[in-house]
């Protein structure tokens, strides 16, 4: 029996996958548990329709994960702190005081 499977199956597959099961294995496991779907028109045209989803969300974001990346690399920070002899610091600059020096900018 063909299945899609709707969440990842350790050793069958990936969510979102078509894979070929064992009849019982599929009726008494994979779909009592909400695990995959069987394989008809409709919820293929639903499994593609998703993955255009997903695509889309995909591209969105590393489009906005590249602006930032571009805005970003445009800054220069300076940090003020103490320092010993040898231009050695006294302690670490630490997250926070990256971030409040971000929000400055």
């Amino acid at each position: 029996m063909e299945v899609i499977l709707t969440k990842d199956v350790e050793g069958i597959g990936k969510s979102g996958t078509v894979v070929k099961v064992k009849d019982g294995f599929a009726r008494n496991f994979l779909l009592l548990k909400d695990l995959a779907v069987p394989v008809t028109a409709g919820n293929m045209k639903n499994l593609q329709e998703g993955k255009a989803r997903s695509l889309q969300k995909e591209e969105k974001a590393k489009k906005t994960a590249e602006e930032l990346k571009t805005k970003i690399a445009s800054l220069s920070l300076t940090i003020a702190v103490l320092t010993q002899e040898k231009d050695k610091l006294y302690a670490n600059i630490t997250a926070v005081e990256v971030q409040k020096a971000l929000s400055d900018e």
